[in-house]
C-alpha cells in the first residue's frame, strides 16, 4: 500500500485534488485500487473521479470511472 499524502488535506466545495500515476508504474497490480478516508461537518455526497488513458501500437484508450460514497 502506497501514501500519496502524510498529512490530511482540506477541500472546500467545488475544489478538487489531482494525482498522476505512471503507466509504467504497475506496484498494485492489475487490480490497484485508492482507498479514500473523508468526513465533513454537514451530510455530504462526495464524488471521486478517476481518468485512465493508456495505449498500445497505433491503439489507444481512455476511460472514466466514479466512486460514490454510500452510507
Amino acid at each position: 500500500m502506497k501514501k500519496y499524502l502524510e498529512n490530511p488535506i482540506y477541500l472546500n466545495t467545488f475544489e478538487t485534488i489531482e494525482y498522476v500515476v505512471a503507466e509504467q508504474d504497475n506496484s498494485g497490480g492489475s487490480g490497484a485500487n485508492f482507498v479514500i478516508e473523508w468526513y465533513g461537518s454537514k451530510k455530504l455526497n462526495p464524488l471521486f473521479q478517476a481518468v485512465m488513458i493508456g495505449g498500445l501500437a497505433s491503439k489507444s484508450f481512455s476511460f472514466t470511472t466514479e466512486g460514490v460514497y454510500f452510507e
